[in-house]
């Protein structure tokens, strides 16, 4: 049988039935996804989140009030082709397996979709500019034919952001626990990278190493494009090359999660490469590291985005000020924007089974609110360009980014990377191999 993520899919039941709930007299339309040629497969988020099937080339059709709510629409088991690509569970594996209701080959969908939404009001399905968006639009044409001179016009077509966006930022208890593995995975292999980084590696050797750790804790894949940036690389804020040589007083900067489980985490930590601040780094980072400490504990219900973001500014802001990188007052900075010399960037981002995670952050056109279940990154920069010769020399190129994933809960902030030292005494510790 074929190694699958998930030996137990009661959870997706679950989710299933609150979307039915959510989305009456609906037709959900999920797609897995296609391979890329010879890259690793990795099927969309919101199909896996609806189904835990990952195969590629798959239609979920989700009917809620249907008898049978449940349609998948998969490629049918085939020897002569699993030989090259591998194990199929095909139809009967679809519903003895997966819990479908009905299972059909990919093939039949042009054909079976118009026949599955009689008495559907409105159609869930992300459109991507694709030769799909017009199979989908075709049958939604082809039911309404179906249905004479009935004035009927086509079906409303919606987001599925709109039902599972809210239903992945919030996460269940199984969610949690899968993104703590996930998490807790990360800021283990940061720990151990620290201790084995040395001046004069390259960025791609560390970042072998890096991955390393991840896969030898029971990473399913990486994340995200991780960023492994020595020296002035780190203040380059997408820094994408890694493939410099780093030199003995050069700061790290490694953001990097690993994914387990479809959920990924994201850590960022940065440190010295022969394993002791200097002065000026020292500096930064302390007033960095503060900043973002201070804003950790704001990650509690009613605590809204804004009032982080705002926080994230300002706190930074004023360290500029009393580092003389800024002149005048913090009302003064932030309304002419100069911080974003220094910090051009958000102070961080919804997070789940996608690095950048479903959500809004506007609701009714107000801040969004925290509420307990939510993961949230807090991640401050300051990031001193190299070339800026209005500071002292001894700061040009500093970049510094601090990263921990944090879960919101009723008792306040539940850091899910505490594991990865942001300390300065436990990294200098860790890296001296105490």
């Amino acid at each position: 049988m074929k190694n699958r993520t998930y030996k137990d899919l009661s959870e997706f039941k679950k989710r299933r039935e609150k979307m039915y709930a959510q989305a009456p007299q609906s037709a959900i339309v999920l797609y897995s996804g296609v391979e890329s040629g010879w890259e690793r497969f990795r099927a969309d988020s919101n199909f896996i989140y609806a189904t835990g099937f990952e195969e590629t080339d798959a239609i979920a059709v989700l009917l809620p009030g249907n008898d049978k709510p449940f349609r998948l629409f998969l490629r049918k088991r085939d020897p002569s082709k699993e030989i090259w690509d591998g194990y199929r569970y095909g139809l009967e594996g679809a519903k003895e397996v997966f819990g479908a209701d009905e299972s059909y080959a990919i093939d039949q969908f042009a054909e079976i979709f118009p026949t599955l939404l009689n008495g559907v009001e409105k159609v869930f399905y992300s459109l991507e500019g694709s030769e799909r968006d017009w199979t989908i639009i075709r049958g939604i044409q082809k039911y309404v034919a179906t249905m004479g001179r009935s004035g009927r016009g086509l079906l409303p077509i919606h987001d599925p952001k709109e039902i599972l966006g809210e239903m992945r930022v919030k996460k269940s208890a199984q969610d949690i626990a899968w993104h703590r593995e996930a998490c807790e995975l990360s800021a283990e292999a940061h720990r151990k990278l620290m201790a084995a980084v040395k001046p004069g590696m390259n960025e791609k050797d560390i970042q072998a190493v890096l991955f390393n750790e991840f896969y030898s804790r029971g990473a399913h894949r990486e994340g995200y494009f991780s960023i492994i940036a020595a020296g002035d690389n780190a203040t380059i804020l997408h820094y994408r090359d890694n493939n410099s040589p780093s030199k003995d007083g050069d700061l790290l900067l490694v953001d990097a999660g690993a994914e387990k489980n479809y959920f990924t985490a994201d850590i960022t930590r940065t440190y010295p490469m022969n394993g002791k601040f200097s002065p000026a780094q020292k500096d930064v980072y302390s007033r960095v590291l503060k900043v973002q400490k201070q804003m950790v504990t704001m990650v509690k219900p009613g605590t809204t985005y804004e009032d982080i973001q705002e926080a994230a500014r300002k706190l930074l802001t004023q360290e500029l000020i009393e580092m003389k990188f800024l002149k005048g007052t913090v009302d003064e900075n932030l309304k002419s924007k100069a911080y974003v010399k220094y910090y051009p960037h958000n102070f961080g981002h919804f997070l789940g089974m996608d690095v950048h995670d479903t959500g809004l952050y506007r609701v009714n056109n107000k801040s969004r609110v925290l509420e307990a279940g939510m993961v949230i990154t807090i991640e401050p920069g300051l990031y001193v360009p190299v070339d800026d010769d209005t500071v002292p020399k001894e700061y040009r190129g500093i970049g510094i980014r601090i990263e921990d994933d944090v879960l919101c809960t009723e008792k306040g902030p539940d850091v899910l990377t505490i594991r990865a030292p942001k300390e300065i005494e436990e990294i200098e510790s860790v890296m001296a191999g105490k």
